[in-house]
């Protein structure tokens, strides 16, 4: 019996919402004549109702569809997703499920859409209610997406080799001014001879410094595969950070606090990414400090997370300088790339606005952090936080 004029609610609000309702069911009689391909024992459902939306959607008229396979209307490469979920509803397996595939419409084109499967018991017999969609904008929204994704990543690549091929081709020459300077300012009686090589020496360390900052940032938003995480003790790493740049402070005519106790938190860290996030937090630091200390201070913190799950410890390292702080306004926009409080030919302070940037991306690839605080006139906090993966014995030493 076919179920073209059943009249249940859900058929009328189906049609109403122009959703495409399709019921099947096993065939009757397997030797009724029909052409269906087996499914292991089984053979493909047949075709048991269908309503306008559907007729709509496929392009075929009632006659078309009412007793005939599905699988007539299916690209094969699908046919192994029904064959799983009609194998599932002869077992008494199949609940309501949702599955993208493809019809076949009678124009010959293919019609991406989305199926809501569920089985119910209509007129005292168990059949399948298939409910279609339409998701033709939706694919086509999700390629578009892809292909701008794949466009972005192709032209970061090509920036990428751009910027290495360009700071090649001004690395190579500037090696040699800076080995000619110092060569020169050695060689030549003191005075403004010496004084002019001095300041090309400088001048050159300066320009070096901004390509390698460059090449730092195309690298790091290249993403990198080669990152080596290592468990390592964080006091100690931060220790041997800061003696390098002990003298540094010293020369400043500035102080320097250090408050490491918290001892015994492990951390998985790539060294050469970490120091090159603290030098670029430090170098900052002490740049902008003309007078007062560099606090370095070592705590913890623990962090809630969502879903129930249990809180976790964090590693905090805090550099504190007392230095020309920042405006509120910029506080904000402290970690945009090529962003800088001072700008313009006049400004006090040289850079190109990457420093913090770089930091937080190193970071963030070993599971960390960098925030900050700052008050203009009083100094700026830079907070680095790492997970606590265990914990040392102070006594294994």
């Amino acid at each position: 019996m076919l179920l073209a004029h059943a009249s249940l609610a859900i058929f009328d609000a189906a049609d109403a919402a122009g959703i495409g309702l399709v019921i099947i069911a096993p065939q009757a009689d397997p030797t009724n004549g029909y052409d269906l391909p087996p499914f292991g024992d089984n053979v493909a459902p047949i075709i048991r109702y269908v309503n306008q939306a559907a007729l709509m959607l496929c392009g075929h008229n009632e006659e078309d569809l009412l007793g005939a396979s599905i699988l007539q209307f299916i690209p094969t490469e699908f046919w192994p997703v029904i064959e799983e979920h009609w194998n599932a509803f002869r077992e008494e397996r199949l609940t309501r499920t949702q599955i993208e595939l493809a019809i076949r419409h009678r124009a010959g084109y293919c019609i991406p859409v989305s199926i809501g499967l569920s089985p119910t018991e209509l007129l005292g017999e168990r059949v399948a209610v298939v409910f279609l969609q339409n998701i033709t904008e939706r694919k086509q929204a999700e390629e578009a997406l892809l292909a701008a994704k794949e466009e972005a990543e192709a032209l970061a690549r090509a920036k990428s080799v751009i910027l290495s091929n360009f700071t090649h081709e001004l690395r190579t020459p500037l090696h040699s001014i800076l080995g000619f300077s110092s060569l020169l300012a050695e060689s030549v009686p003191e005075g403004d001879l010496q004084d002019f090589a001095w300041s090309i020496h400088a001048s050159g360390k300066r320009l070096l410094s901004t390509l390698t900052s460059v090449m730092e940032l195309a690298a790091l938003e290249s993403r990198p595969s080669d990152l080596a995480l290592y468990p390592v003790i964080f006091s100690e790493v931060v220790t041997d950070c800061v003696e390098t740049f002990r003298s540094r402070i010293r020369e400043r005519g500035l102080s320097l606090r250090l408050n490491l106790e918290k001892r015994d938190q492990v951390v998985l860290l790539d060294l050469a990414r970490f120091e090159k996030a603290f030098d670029r937090v430090m170098t900052n630091a002490i740049k902008f400090t003309h007078i007062g200390a560099i606090t370095v201070d070592i705590s913890e913190e623990v962090r809630p997370r969502p879903y129930g799950l249990p809180s976790e410890d964090l590693a905090i390292l805090k550099i504190i300088d007392s230095g020309i702080g920042m405006a509120p306004e910029f506080v904000e926009r402290a970690f945009d790339k090529f962003k800088q409080e001072s700008y313009g030919p006049g400004r006090g302070y040289e850079g190109i606005g990457i420093g913090l940037p770089l930091a937080r991306g190193y970071a963030r690839q070993m599971s960390g952090d960098v925030t900050l605080t700052s008050m203009l006139g009083v100094g700026t906090q830079v907070k680095i936080q790492f997970p606590i993966v265990s914990r040392a014995n102070p006594m294994a030493k």
